[in-house]
């Protein structure tokens, strides 16, 4: 059987090493795998359509797939996928299942991949909390989220010959190096939840004097879904980051595990106030 291009859905990001495999993906005109009819499939299709850019898609049935490959066939898929990590703790063995956006390159019937193993060539985890809502506004946005990460993060990890090893390296050593002067007039958007109860509005301004507003995540949702011009905060990957909602790009990011999250939002605003000078 000729080989097709599947991507799948995640919750949690890991880069397997596939420098070969990243022409041929480019190349190719992936299979976007669509599940259903239900708000996840609507979520996808519609994100794919708006924010994929790396490479040709065309969109297909799960059914379709099931009917036309079998197990082990050579497949190159983009879809909503479930998969699971074996993990090790006190000498235990365990699998931990989720759900993927993830990058295929074998059909596999049965319910789960192994995420870790070789025929996952790349993948992004989607929460549980996604998942499992149905709020279409929440759904909708974390996905066109995820689906601008694993774009641009292919896109990237292309220009830099595949260089970029893992996200930290991604984000501290590509990110915060480009220029920012583009964003320069752009408002930002903050989650009113996810700041510091002892982070204050003056403290934004002792080193951000342009435009924000702190707003419900509603408003930031809609954003995001929107492609809205402006950027936005995030707390995501142990970092605590500036993304555009019209591309998905992240424009700066600051990781400290050991201080606090007012800390970091201070930091945050302050080292990006800084190169916007």
């Amino acid at each position: 059987m000729k080989k097709i291009l599947v991507l799948t859905i995640v919750g949690f990001w890991v880069l397997n090493s596939f420098s070969q495999e990243l022409s041929t993906l480019k190349n190719k005109t992936i299979k976007i795998q669509l599940d259903g009819k239900g708000i996840h499939a609507k979520a996808l299709e519609y994100a794919i359509i708006n924010n994929w850019k790396f490479s040709k898609y065309e969109f297909v049935s799960k059914k379709d797939i099931k009917a036309n490959y079998n197990e082990n066939d050579d497949i190159l898929m983009l879809g909503l996928i479930d998969g699971y990590i074996t993990r090790q703790d006190d000498g235990r063995v365990y699998d931990v299942k989720s759900t993927y956006l993830a990058i295929v390159n074998k059909y596999v019937d049965k319910k789960y991949y192994d995420i870790k193993g070789k025929k996952v060539v790349d993948y992004i985890q989607i929460s549980d909390h996604t998942i499992s809502s149905t709020d279409s506004i929440d759904v909708y946005s974390d996905i066109v989220f995820h689906v601008q990460q694993l774009n641009n993060y292919l896109i990237a990890k292309e220009e830099k010959a595949n260089k970029i090893r893992s996200m930290p390296y991604y984000y501290n050593k590509y990110i915060n190096n480009l220029s920012v002067s583009a964003y320069k007039k752009k408002k930002i958007l903050i989650n009113k939840h996810r700041l510091d109860p002892k982070f204050k509005k003056s403290d934004i301004s002792k080193s951000y004097t342009l435009k924000y507003s702190i707003v419900e995540k509603e408003i930031i949702d809609n954003a995001i879904i929107n492609n809205e011009d402006v950027l936005y905060y995030k707390h995501w990957y142990n970092s605590h980051c500036l993304i555009s909602a019209k591309t998905g790009e992240v424009i700066h990011c600051y990781t400290a595990l050991l201080k606090g999250a007012k800390k970091c939002q201070e930091e945050l605003f302050k080292e990006y106030g800084k190169r916007l000078k």
